[in-house]
């Protein structure tokens, strides 16, 4: 009974423990911020995040191309840094350091926050038994 308990505290406390944080250039989209900052914080709530932050709207200099960045950082230290192009759709995934590309496929196929997840758990996979950075 006590486990249960001390179960239903952490995941009350981390639930509120999680900042979220999206910022926009442009206010008409504040809106879709939010539901994105929420869609991002229960999709990868099983990660145990400390703090979600994101860049909406983003434009490249270089190459005029719409973006946006979002930075995770969890409960255990690690770090996941994600970049989302639009057009032409593709991402990046940085895991403590180690990079993943996302193809447009994927990117069309899924939500980003649930390819997000699913790199980060290859990654732990891949170096189970290795300690975080």
């Amino acid at each position: 009974m006590e486990s249960i308990r001390q179960l239903i505290k952490e995941t009350i406390s981390h639930e509120f423990l999680c900042e979220v944080k999206i910022d926009i250039t442009d206010e008409k989209k504040r809106g879709f911020a939010d539901t994105l900052g929420k869609l991002y914080k229960s999709t990868l709530s099983i990660l145990k995040p400390k703090r979600i932050y994101g860049k909406l709207g983003l434009k490249s200099e270089i190459t005029g191309e719409d973006f946006s960045v979002f930075e995770v950082n969890l409960q255990n230290g690690d770090k996941i840094q994600a970049l989302r192009n639009t057009s032409p759709a593709f991402g990046n995934i940085i895991v403590n350091g180690k990079e993943f590309f996302v193809n447009s496929h994927e990117l069309l196929s899924n939500k980003f926050p649930e390819l997000i997840k699913k790199y980060y758990l290859e990654y732990k996979t891949a170096n189970a038994g290795i300690p975080s950075i």
